[in-house]
């Protein structure tokens, strides 16, 4: 039905185009309704488009980013996450490829350090001295870390020979039982003795050469002493530390 079946055009007469309206919306000539019928819709019609509207478009982009992360953290599979079944346990493997198992080793790999024997020595030293008891509390605070599983410590023949010698028998017998706290041990090897001459090329006495060249061998990240002479020198493979210092950095 077109408008001007059912209107009349200009220079027609009302009489001539009310039939044909009339027999549009379901009458005959005369007026009368054959069948009840609704009146016709002149609502335009809306072409049906899957476009939504403007004002959509962007939180369809946002959820797509979304829907992308996501399928980018369960590519790499990173350790944090695990099966139902490994919830249960914290102490159970994550569930992931080899990048995820990675992840976890690096993050859960512990710093390896290594006490020297002034360290371990300075307890007994003057505590009148705030310099002196602060690297004491420090140096107590990194034994408590060592026990707690924080840190691997290194232990070597350099610390027995010189704990051995120590004539205190109260400072020999405190000192002792951290060779079977540590972790790891590191024994007169050839490599160490040489690679000890060579540190001593540097300004650095016999003893502290060797206790650098163990540390070096059993690839420890850190060398902790309280004498001020090392701590101003740079090793090679290795750092050289306070222990104020070192507390200071971890626990930032």
């Amino acid at each position: 039905m077109t408008h001007s079946d059912t209107f009349p055009l200009r220079g027609q007469s009302v009489s001539w185009a009310l039939p044909r309206a009339i027999a549009a919306v379901g009458g005959d000539a005369d007026g009368r309704r054959s069948r009840r019928v609704s009146a016709p819709s002149f609502r335009p019609s809306v072409r049906a488009s899957h476009e939504p509207p403007a004002y959509r478009r962007p939180v369809q982009l946002a959820r797509e980013k979304i829907k992308i992360g996501v399928a980018i953290f369960h590519f790499f599979d990173l350790p944090t996450r695990r099966s139902p079944r490994d919830k249960m346990s914290r102490s159970a493997p994550p569930v992931g490829n080899g990048a995820g198992r990675l992840w976890e080793e690096l993050l859960m790999r512990k710093p390896k350090i290594y006490l020297d024997n002034c360290s371990y020595n300075r307890p007994f030293d003057n505590q009148k001295q705030m310099k002196v008891r602060l690297e004491t509390e420090a140096k107590l605070f990194i034994q408590a870390s060592v026990r707690e599983g924080k840190y691997s410590l290194c232990w070597s023949f350099m610390l027995d020979y010189e704990n051995g010698k120590n004539p205190y028998e109260e400072k020999r017998s405190m000192i002792a039982p951290w060779k079977e706290i540590a972790e790891d041990y590191c024994p007169p090897l050839e490599v160490v003795l040489s690679r000890g001459q060579e540190i001593m090329k540097r300004g650095i006495k016999n003893n502290d050469a060797l206790h650098i060249s163990c540390a070096i061998e059993r690839q420890c990240e850190y060398f902790i002493t309280t004498d001020d002479k090392l701590t101003n020198k740079t090793i090679p493979n290795i750092r050289i530390i306070n222990p104020i210092d070192f507390v200071r950095e971890m626990e930032a």
